[in-house]
């Protein structure tokens, strides 16, 4: 994997594979977020920047600890998706050092990603959308058909 740019997850756009978020969202939300990507195609989310680009950090009033995100997965989600985890350490938007923190998410092939109640999330463009477990996991089957296909299986 490249080496990850400042500049570029300020500001690339959000989207299919993208969201930003002040790090003062709780933990099961940030959950959420990662159960969409598990159950789409992945993505990344990250924590301590702002829709505009701006690095609150996780020293802006009401930001939650680092360590609470880090345990959100084992705590929040039944099963576990495949993802990585990036801190960069960055200066925040009143000059003070800081850091970002980033959840890589893969794929979830195995099923879909829920949280401990029940629920599922799958992210729709750049939205994340609570969604109905049965639908959810008939898409994943067509998906599956289809990339067996196109693999020539």
């Amino acid at each position: 994997m490249k080496e990850l740019d400042l500049a570029d997850l300020q500001y690339e756009p959000e989207g299919q594979f993208l969201d930003r978020k002040r790090a003062s969202i709780p933990p099961q939300r940030a959950a959420q977020y990662l159960s969409a990507f598990a159950n789409g195609l992945g993505g990344r989310l990250i924590l301590g920047v702002e829709d505009d680009g701006g690095i609150t950090g996780f020293k802006f009033p009401g930001s939650v600890p680092v360590a609470e995100y880090l345990a959100a997965p084992g705590r929040f989600l039944r099963e576990q998706p495949t993802y990585t985890t990036t801190r960069i350490p960055c200066r925040n938007f009143r000059g003070e050092p800081d850091e970002i923190l980033v959840f890589h998410v893969a794929p979830y092939r195995e099923g879909v990603v829920t949280l401990v109640d029940g629920s599922g999330y799958l992210r729709v463009g750049d939205a994340t959308r609570k969604i109905n477990l049965t639908l959810l996991a008939e898409l994943k089957k067509r998906w599956d058909r289809r990339g067996d296909r196109a693999n020539g299986v």
